[in-house]
Formats: structure tokens, sequence, C-alpha cells
């Protein structure tokens, strides 16, 4: 009989349960203000680590097609003598790729292996062992060169 009586009690909310309720929506914004925050640069952290992979499989093509733009350059990037390859220039950010050829396959396949290494910066001759955004490997012909 009591629920009854309660329930059809019409006083109101109290400050205390509306406070209650504030604080509790308040969190919940919060939260999930939180969670998009997050999200928000989760994709653009991926956004930009996808656009350098495209740029590297598109410098491997340029390679395999022969439209590849050298600079003439020739440095050494962790112990291996590469190319450079003109920037790359996408979404407001400038990407550095170096290309290395090597033929490591048996004489038979004729192939050559290709090693594209994609930069945030360009790698000058004091520059110390670097890690590239991205690495990339894939084969040529070797009578393509």
């Amino acid at each position: 009989m009591k629920l009854k009586t309660y329930v059809i009690n019409e006083k109101g909310l109290s400050l205390v349960e509306i406070l209650a309720s504030f604080v509790l929506l308040t969190i919940v914004f919060a939260l999930l203000s939180h969670f998009i925050f997050q999200a928000s640069i989760f994709t653009t952290k991926v956004e930009a680590h996808l656009t350098t992979i495209n740029s590297a499989e598109k410098v491997l093509n340029d390679v395999k097609t022969k439209k590849v733009k050298y600079t003439g350059r020739q440095i050494k990037i962790n112990k291996e003598s590469v190319n450079e390859v003109d920037p790359i220039k996408i979404n407001g950010k400038t990407y550095y790729p170096y290309v290395s050829t090597v033929s490591e396959t048996p004489e038979v396949l004729q192939l050559e292996r290709v090693h594209v290494q994609i930069f945030s910066t360009p790698i000058t001759a004091g520059t110390r062992e670097m890690s590239p955004i991205v690495d990339l490997y894939g084969y040529k012909d070797a009578g393509d060169s």
C-alpha cells in the first residue's frame, strides 16, 4: 500500500535528487566526450599512416614502371645504400621516400627486391639510424633496370 501512495505522491523532486541526477549525467557526458576525442585522435593517426602506406605503394609501382623520379642523391640509411626520390606532398604533409634495389633471388627468377622507405624528415649525412614511417618490400623484373 505504501508503494501506491509513493507513486501517486505528486510533491516533485527534491534538490538532492536533482543534484544527484545532474552529477550522474555530467559523468556520463564526460566519459562519452573523452571517448569521442580519443576516437578522433586515433582516426587522424590511422589516416596519416594509410596515406604513407599508399605513398610507398605508389613509389614501388613507379619503380616497377620506370616512372620514379630520383633526385640523383644516393645515401646510406641504416647501412643500406638507397636512392632518394622526389618528396611527396599530400594533405599538407611532406613525405621523403628512399628506394634501394637488390638482386637477391636465384638467377632463373630474374627478380630484384625493391625496398621503399618513407620518412617524415629528409635524411642528411649526419643523421643517425632512423626508423621509417613505412617499410615496404616488393619485387620487379631484373631486366627492367
